[in-house]
C-alpha cells in the first residue's frame, strides 16, 4: 500500500512538472499564461535582477538598454558628415589661390599700360623740338665756331660797310630816296642784326664783340624803319651803340631775330651784286669777296630759327639741313677767296648755288597767279 502511494505521489509530481514544463514551452496553450501575468513576470524578474550584485552587470550589457547606448552611436555616426564640412573648407583655398594667381595678370595689364604711354610720351618730342625751332631757341643743331664760316674781321668790315650805306642814304631826304629805295632798310637792317650776333658770339675778338647785344637791338629797330625820319632815328642808334653808347640789348643766341622774308631777298642781292663782282677780279677785291661769303654764312645760320616763316614749318630738320648746306658753301667760298685760289671758289659757288636749288625746290613759295 505504501509501494502504491508512493507510485501514485511520483506519478503525479511528474504529471504535474511535465505539464509546468509544457506550459513554460507553450505559453499559448497555458491557461496561466495571460498578458497580465508576462508583464508581471517581466517586472518581478527585472525588480529581482538589480538585486543580484555580480551577474547584473553582465545582464545589463546585454539587456536592451544598453541597445539605445548603441542607437546613440548612429547619432554619432552622422558626425563624420561634419568631417565633410571641415574638409569642405580646402575648396574655399582654391577659390583664394586663383584670386592670388589672377593678380600677376593685373601687373601684366599695367605694364602694357605704361609702355604705351612711355611710347606716347616720344612722339610729343618732335612737336617740342618744332616749336622750338620756330621760336629759335631750341631744335636746331649745335652751331660750329663762328670763326669756322664767318671770320671776325670779314664780318666787321661788312657792319662798317652796311654803317656807310645807311649813314649816307640819311643825310637829307634827297638822299634817303635815292640810295635807300624800297626794301633797302628792312633787308639791310634784317642782316645787320645777324652780324651784330655773330660778332657778339664770334670766338675772335673784335671792336664790335662788347656793345654786339645793344648793336642787334638797334639794328632791329632800323628794320622796321618805315620812312626817312624812323630810318634817321634809327640809324643814329646804331651808330651809338657800335661806339658803346647803346642801351637796349638783345641776347646774343642764334634764335628768331631778324625776317626771314626780308633775308631771302638780301641773299641774292649780295650774291649777283656783291659777291660775283668781286671775285671776277679777286687779286684786287679778295677782301671784299671774302666779306659778302661771310655774310650768306651768317645768315644761313640764322635763317635756321626761322623755320616757322617758311612755307613748310613742319619740315624742320630738311630746312636746318638746306641752312647747313649754304652755311658750308659760303664757308667754303670765304676760305677760297681769302687765299685767292679761283679754281676753289669756282668749285664753292657750284655748291653754294645748288644749296639755294635744293632749298627752293621744297621751300619756295609759289606765285599767286
Amino acid at each position: 500500500m505504501t509501494r502504491m502511494h508512493q507510485s501514485c505521489c511520483c506519478w503525479w509530481s511528474a504529471t504535474l512538472f511535465a505539464g509546468l514544463l509544457l506550459g513554460m514551452l507553450l505559453p499559448g496553450c497555458s491557461p496561466s499564461s495571460e498578458p497580465g501575468d508576462k508583464e508581471k513576470s517581466k517586472q518581478a524578474k527585472k525588480a529581482a535582477e538589480p538585486q543580484q550584485p555580480q551577474p547584473a552587470a553582465t545582464p545589463e550589457a546585454k539587456q536592451p538598454e544598453l541597445k539605445p547606448e548603441a542607437t546613440a552611436k548612429p547619432e554619432a555616426t552622422p558626425e563624420p558628415p561634419a568631417k565633410p564640412e571641415v574638409k569642405a573648407e580646402p575648396p574655399a583655398k582654391p577659390e583664394s589661390q586663383p584670386e592670388a594667381k589672377a593678380e600677376p595678370p593685373a601687373k601684366a595689364e599695367a605694364k602694357p599700360e605704361a609702355k604705351p604711354d612711355a611710347k606716347t610720351e616720344a612722339p610729343a618730342k618732335p612737336e617740342a623740338k618744332t616749336e622750338g625751332a620756330a621760336a629759335g631757341s631750341e631744335g636746331m643743331p649745335a652751331p660750329p665756331k663762328v670763326s669756322s664760316f664767318a671770320p671776325a674781321d670779314d664780318l666787321v668790315y661788312q657792319m662798317d660797310k652796311y654803317i656807310a650805306l645807311m649813314e649816307k642814304g640819311t643825310a637829307d631826304e634827297a638822299s634817303y630816296k635815292e640810295d635807300l629805295a624800297e626794301g633797302v632798310v628792312s633787308q639791310t637792317g634784317s642782316t645787320m642784326v645777324l652780324l651784330a650776333v655773330a660778332l657778339g658770339l664770334s670766338d675772335q675778338d673784335n671792336k664790335y664783340k662788347a656793345n654786339a647785344g645793344a648793336m642787334a637791338a638797334a639794328c632791329q629797330k632800323l628794320a622796321v624803319a618805315a620812312d626817312y625820319a624812323a630810318t634817321k632815328q634809327a640809324v643814329a642808334g646804331v651808330v651809338a651803340a657800335a661806339k658803346g653808347e647803346g642801351k637796349g640789348t638783345v641776347e646774343l643766341k642764334w634764335s628768331r631775330l631778324a625776317d626771314l622774308p626780308a633775308l631771302m631777298k638780301q641773299v641774292p642781292k649780295i650774291n649777283n651784286n656783291q659777291l660775283r663782282p668781286s671775285l671776277r677780279k679777286l687779286d684786287a677785291r679778295a677782301k671784299d669777296a671774302g666779306a659778302s661769303s661771310a655774310t650768306l654764312a651768317v645768315i644761313a645760320q640764322g635763317a635756321m630759327a626761322n623755320v616757322a616763316e617758311t612755307v613748310k614749318p613742319k619740315e624742320s630738320q630738311q630746312w636746318f639741313a638746306f641752312c647747313t648746306e649754304m652755311r658750308e658753301a659760303a664757308a667754303a667760298v670765304n676760305a677760297s677767296a681769302r687765299v685767292k685760289n679761283a679754281k676753289a671758289v669756282s668749285e664753292a659757288m657750284d655748291r653754294l648755288q645748288e644749296s639755294c636749288d635744293h632749298c627752293h625746290a621744297i621751300f619756295k613759295e609759289e606765285k599767286k597767279k
